[in-house]
């Protein structure tokens, strides 16, 4: 398991809230991780454009946990995300950053995801 993924599954469990990060297989989260690099260099891009707009998170760490939080609960397709184009692709990943709940491990059935396969479980 990647190393920053596994510090904090170790921290989840130690609250009893443990995500499930090590149910991904390494070629998902392989995905994951290029996902989340992708979205960090889009936030980058953008926060200096818009220099006081703090709405993209630029954490990759961060960035592939909500991630890996959507593909659990949602059955997100992220090969389907990496391949997108960008508009699509910023369009989801700003609907995962506005609703991802980190405090619970968890994405609101409700919100609709272009990529996920299921409601909340």
């Amino acid at each position: 398991m990647n190393k920053p993924l596994s510090g904090t599954l170790a921290a989840a469990k130690m609250q009893g809230n443990d995500p499930g990060f090590s149910r991904i297989d390494p070629l998902t989260l392989n995905l994951i991780f290029r996902c989340a690099a992708r979205a960090r260099l889009i936030a980058e891009h953008h926060r200096l454009n818009i220099k006081h707009d703090k709405v993209l998170e630029v954490n990759q760490t961060l960035i592939a946990m909500d991630l890996s939080i959507v593909y659990l609960r949602r059955g997100y397709d992220v090969r389907k995300l990496l391949l997108c184009d960008d508009l699509t692709f910023i369009s989801e990943y700003g609907l995962i950053q506005k609703f991802i709940e980190r405090a619970n491990n968890s994405f609101p059935a409700s919100i609709k995801l272009t990529f996920a396969q299921s409601g909340a479980v």
